[in-house]
């Protein structure tokens, strides 16, 4: 210090640091509602640094020396820009890692942590939900149409099901059509049975409640809790393709003779945003990307998968298959989707790690066989 002065007035602000309540407030999961979609932010508040700084701050005495230690800010991730040209994924795709989520192998259970199951008897699995810790594995009666779905993680334990689980791994939770058409509700702590009329179709589920389509109802979508309490909600949609808790992407309305559709992105039962350009399916973990493919669905597939920006329906990348089609169409996490895609070129079939930067990588496959009979399925 140079001065008397000085060395009081540093004295004094430290005293004023010291005895403010400077304890870093840490507001986490606040939602930007950018036209009412959530955006994860992250905040940092500092109580009484104005009051110290309007003083004067002596000279090398930076602010964050009155602060004293504090964690580390956390950049907001920035989205990549988007990928102006469309991305053609070939049977030449650079070969990657396995898929970050549970799949079927020609009805072999294969999880994310490498565990295996093989299903004893004569049925291959055809579907599969996982539940937290609960894998539900499911296959199917010719005959009868009536599928069986097998807890494997409690051994003998089986449902009897009209439908395959319509599941969503990242909120725990399942959901199907028993053999006496009531809906059954799966969690990691057990079923819960709902009564919603007779053979109700189910939608989506999500971790809040789920949509379904009851019996020849034509249009009367509807939403209930996962407990049943509380009556269901109507959205007046053809259907609904994925929900999250406050997100739903739905089908407005198809033209069989233009052909073409259109669909929705909405927010409750508030409609945010529409488009006729693509079939809106399912919405990212982290709830910023939509999954859009052809406008109009017919055949065994789609030639195109695009990447949408949840807020506005914005292309951030889009992809086509080489003389080939996208079957199926998931999540791997906030920044993946992956593929099932079939080559007519080469008779072949594989799962394609498509990035939101326009990257492409062979996840699974090529396994060599014909275009109805896919030896790969994909968990949600």
């Amino acid at each position: 210090m140079n001065t008397d002065f000085e060395r009081k007035l540093s004295d004094a602000l430290h005293h004023r640091a010291r005895s403010a309540d400077l304890t870093p407030h840490h507001v986490s999961d606040v939602r930007g509602r950018a036209t009412g979609i959530r955006r994860r932010r992250a905040a940092l508040t500092v109580a009484g640094v104005a009051a110290v700084l309007a003083a004067g701050v002596p000279t090398g005495l930076a602010a964050s020396d009155l602060l004293g230690p504090r964690e580390p800010t956390i950049a907001n991730p920035v989205p990549p820009m988007p990928v102006t040209e469309v991305v053609v994924v070939g049977t030449d795709a650079p070969a990657g890692e396995a898929p970050g989520i549970a799949w079927l192998d020609g009805g072999t259970v294969h999880l994310a942590d490498g565990s295996v199951f093989t299903p004893e008897g004569p049925h291959a699995y055809r579907a599969l939900a996982v539940v937290g810790d609960r894998v539900l594995a499911s296959w199917v009666d010719e005959d009868t149409g009536m599928w069986t779905i097998d807890d494997l993680s409690e051994p003998g334990t089986s449902f009897s099901a009209r439908s395959a689980p319509m599941g969503e791994s990242s909120d725990g939770v399942a959901a199907w059509v028993d053999a006496d058409g009531g809906v059954v509700v799966a969690t990691e702590d057990g079923e819960t049975s709902l009564d919603l009329g007779p053979a109700p179709q189910v939608l989506s589920v999500d971790a809040a409640g789920l949509w379904f389509a009851p019996e020849g109802d034509s249009g009367a979508v509807r939403r209930v809790a996962l407990d049943g309490v509380g009556g269901t909600t109507p959205l007046d949609v053809v259907t609904v393709k994925d929900s999250t808790s406050d997100l739903v992407t739905a089908t407005t309305s198809v033209d069989n003779l233009e052909p073409g559709s259109c669909g929705a992105l909405f927010e409750g039962t508030t409609r945010r945003w529409e488009t006729c350009e693509h079939t809106l399916e399912d919405i990212a973990p982290g709830g910023d990307w939509v999954l859009g493919t052809d406008a109009y669905l017919d055949g065994i597939g789609q030639s195109s998968v695009n990447i949408l920006d949840v807020t506005d329906g914005s292309v951030q990348v889009s992809f086509e298959m080489e003389d080939g089609v996208f079957v199926d169409r998931v999540w791997e996490d906030d920044s993946h989707a992956l593929v099932l895609a079939y080559s007519w070129a080469d008779q072949t079939w594989q799962v394609v790690r498509l990035g939101l930067d326009g990257s492409a990588e062979e996840a699974l496959g090529s396994r060599p066989g014909v275009d109805t009979e896919p030896p790969f399925a994909l968990t949600r």
